[in-house]
């Protein structure tokens, strides 16, 4: 499995290296927070690698919540991903949970701090995201190696190993480290409060949140039914999914819908409705 694989730049080369091993390979997970790169990736790598997979998944949230099997894959790659998360030792428990007992976890990351890569990502808002800042190189999200070192074996990986330590003054690292096969999980808040709603009575509808009465001549309860209905439809179509796939009670987030996406969403609307905003979702 692959955390993060965005545009498919890592994954481009690891499957012109592992293209002669392809009868061996039972599935290579592309994953990422945002549903337009898994888009991306379906669009570009999938004809060619049929065992590739597609999967929503968030490195800082329990597998449980993302419908994911703990201990899966024998191996686990990110490159230039997991310091752009607040926590690293949660980061590093929930990427160890998709692990098997001995799996192995191959990162690049930053190996030091520099004006160039400061300037360039410190745009974005993952690279202000840590609050573990004992554990970062000062002023930067990234790590040392000795501290990779010390918080990966804190965390459970035996065989530590950094192969291109005479690059380290480049900027990078690559570290591989495998899994004792111990899994920690943050339990689910979500699935802690669906399990107190099993003994609850269903709640009966909110009378206060929508006038059961006429606006212009239209029945406002109608016209929430079939604007829920629409807008289904045009985030299903947008994210390549069915109607059916789409909870209309659940975040736009859920289904990882990022800024790209939001823009396409944006772009539709306004061809239908005058006066729509970038920032309405």
């Amino acid at each position: 499995m692959e955390i993060g694989a965005g545009t498919g730049g890592s994954t481009a080369g690891l499957l012109k290296r592992l293209a002669p091993y392809k009868h061996h390979i039972d599935a290579y997970c592309y994953s990422d927070v945002s549903k337009a790169f898994l888009m991306h990736g379906e669009k570009h790598y999938a004809a060619e690698s049929s065992y590739l997979t597609f999967q929503l998944f968030d490195v800082e949230r329990p597998l449980a919540e993302q419908s994911i099997d703990r201990g899966e894959y024998d191996v686990v790659i990110a490159a230039n991903v997991l310091h752009a998360t607040k926590d690293i030792r949660k980061t590093l428990d929930n990427s160890k949970a998709l692990l098997r007992k001995g799996g192995v976890l191959l990162l690049n990351e930053l190996s030091n701090q520099s004006f160039f890569t400061h300037l360039t990502f410190g745009l974005l808002d993952g690279w202000w995201l840590y609050e573990d800042e004992g554990l970062r190189i000062e002023g930067s999200p990234g790590l040392y190696p000795e501290h990779w070192d010390r918080v990966l074996s804190q965390s459970g990986f035996y065989s530590r190993y950094f192969p291109v330590q005479v690059c380290h003054r480049l900027g990078q690292q690559i570290i591989i480290a495998q899994s004792n096969g111990i899994i920690r999980q943050k339990q689910s808040v979500r699935s802690k409060q669906a399990s107190n709603q099993e003994n609850k009575t269903a709640p009966t509808s909110d009378k206060t949140e929508m006038d059961p009465g006429k606006l212009f001549g239209i029945d406002q309860i109608e016209l929430k039914k079939k604007s829920v209905v629409y807008l289904k439809h045009l985030l299903a179509d947008t994210l390549n999914m069915s109607n059916q796939q789409i909870d209309a009670s659940q975040p736009l987030s859920a289904y990882g819908l990022d800024s790209i996406l939001i823009m396409q969403l944006t772009t539709r609307l306004r061809k239908v409705f005058s006066g729509i905003s970038s920032t309405l979702f």
